[in-house]
């Protein structure tokens, strides 16, 4: 069936299942209504982990790569890329109007006291509104930082996303990385 905006479930279900005085619901526009809702709200995620990174910053971010483990991705919503760091949704071709995204990014980062590190979500090779920034604790001490939020597609298509350090300069580790993205079928979901 075919994932859909819930503006578009709606009118799905006003043009197929009309009050029925006239007997023109058939199973097959039910069945058909069914399948889309829960293709639309099926769970869909991508996820991958890194156990740990090295990374030579400046202020140019760099991408966080390469993960070590692909922790899932649902098939026909999200494909993981290991080496380049990515988490793409593939639903552009579903015919969907757009399409909302929530994603958790959290890991730590060690690097020379009072260093600057700021971590980025980028969106198709372009820095989004979502960043977090710590400041290192120098060696041995790694520093937790996390972020979470939703980034919101108002033109159909595929996007890709990756996190990408910048800061002082100088060589940082970063440990135990996740990142997940998960579809969200929302009103917004137009």
């Amino acid at each position: 069936m075919t994932i859909r905006s819930i503006i578009e479930l709606l009118a799905q279900a006003d043009a197929d299942l009309p009050d029925n005085a006239a007997g023109l619901i058939s199973p097959a526009d039910v069945r058909g209504l069914i399948k889309n809702l829960l293709d639309t709200l099926s769970p869909a995620y991508g996820a991958i982990q890194c156990s740990g990174v090295s990374k030579v910053l400046s202020a140019s971010p760099v991408v966080l790569s390469p993960f070590t483990a692909a922790v899932t991705a649902t098939v026909g919503y999200y494909q993981t890329n290991l080496t380049n760091g990515t988490i793409t949704r593939e639903i552009g071709t579903a015919g969907i109007a757009g399409a909302t995204d929530f994603f958790i990014a959290d890991g730590a980062v060690e690097g020379p006291n009072n260093d600057l590190v700021t971590v980025t979500l980028f969106k198709n090779g372009a820095p989004t509104a979502y960043s977090v920034s710590v400041t290192c604790q120098g060696t041995g001490r790694p520093v937790e930082w996390n972020m979470a939020g939703i980034v919101y597609s108002a033109a159909p298509g595929n996007a890709s996303f990756d996190l990408r350090a910048s800061g002082d300069a100088g060589s940082k580790i970063f440990s135990n990385l996740d990142f997940l993205i998960q579809a969200q079928a929302v009103r917004s979901f137009v």
